[in-house]
């Protein structure tokens, strides 16, 4: 009879101080995380769009941020930079972002897009 092999538990997620996936070595070679995706959906609130994307943004617990100077996420600090955004809102694996009344959405959507592939993009 063959001694039976220990079982492994899968590598687990190995991520930087902003939440991005980072290279990490198994047993079997160097994993690569996944491509970021991020998806743009409506709310209730005509002033707010749900970037959804497949990276955890928290664990469980929201995060508002409305002023950049007390932003202490790097990425919530860049967003409330868009000229037009007012509240920034983190909870699992998405990012709400509220504009000011009357604003329009495509510079802040392609604006707010781009920043989120920088911070949480592999590349970056």
């Amino acid at each position: 009879m063959r001694p039976r092999r220990a079982r492994r538990s899968p590598p687990r997620s190995s991520r930087d101080e902003r939440g991005r996936p980072q290279l990490r070595q198994t047993g079997r070679g160097v994993v690569v995380p996944d491509p970021l995706r991020v998806t743009v959906q409506p709310t209730p609130n005509e002033n707010a769009l749900k970037f959804v994307v497949n990276r955890r943004m928290t664990e469980g617990r929201s995060q508002t941020f409305t002023d950049p100077s007390t932003a202490t996420s790097p990425l919530a600090r860049d967003l409330l930079g868009i000229p037009g955004v007012r509240q920034v809102f983190f909870l699992n694996d998405f990012i709400t972002v509220t504009r000011e009344a009357g604003v329009a959405w495509e510079g802040v959507v392609a604006s707010a897009e781009t920043l989120i592939r920088q911070h949480l993009g592999p590349a970056a």
